[in-house]
């Protein structure tokens, strides 16, 4: 595929992607909102920007696999391609376990960091551990990110980004509509579709 349809096709599905996930998260948020509660919403983005502080960890690990793979294909030289995707995975690990015990730490003293209703302490708690997990498990796959965009598939990953966005935004409003609406059942959803995307 030439370069120039390439360019025009991942910046539009950057765009669209972009514009699907301004939508979901307005339609989610007040949404949200309704069915949580202002404290309980306001705990679930809590305990989401304490887990986006562990993005620091790999965040340019990411941009440096994508730069140095799309180098080593361009030269047609597959085994210094590897090489990268591999230090770069035993780099997530590594993160994904230092991104996991910060969150422990934040889950354990959670209620003496920030003021928490009592009644929602627990369901806090838990939530951090669950995003503990996230880190974890989802860290490592940012290596296949970095491989797609090296390759210069942004379609590809924003194509998974978009179905995930939309489902769980589904997920969310079936659990909340037909079971039960909490703070808990939020994360594991978002955690499943997170998982998936990845």
């Amino acid at each position: 595929m030439r370069q120039r349809v390439r360019l025009m096709i991942n910046a539009l599905s950057n765009y669209g992607t972009l514009a699907l996930y301004t939508v979901v998260q307005f339609v989610l948020v007040g949404y949200t909102v309704r069915k949580l509660g202002a404290d309980a919403f306001g705990l679930v983005l809590l305990v989401v920007s304490l887990t986006t502080l562990t993005a620091f960890l790999g965040q340019g690990i990411c941009f440096a696999l994508t730069k140095h793979v799309s180098d080593a294909i361009s030269k047609r030289e597959s085994g210094r391609a590897n090489e990268y995707i591999n230090t770069s995975l035993v780099w997530f690990f590594f993160s994904a376990m230092v991104g996991a015990a910060i969150c422990g730490i934040l889950a354990s003293n959670i209620h003496r960091l920030f003021d928490i209703p009592k009644d929602l302490i627990s369901d806090a708690r838990l939530a951090m551990w669950l995003m503990a997990l996230r880190v974890l498990v989802c860290f490592p796959f940012n290596t296949f990110q970095g491989v797609l965009f090296a390759y210069q598939r942004h379609d590809l990953v924003n194509l998974s980004r978009s179905i995930t966005v939309v489902l769980r935004l589904l997920g969310i409003i079936a659990f909340f509509e037909f079971v039960s609406a909490g703070i808990v059942s939020f994360i594991v959803i978002t955690i499943i579709s997170l998982i998936v995307e990845r």
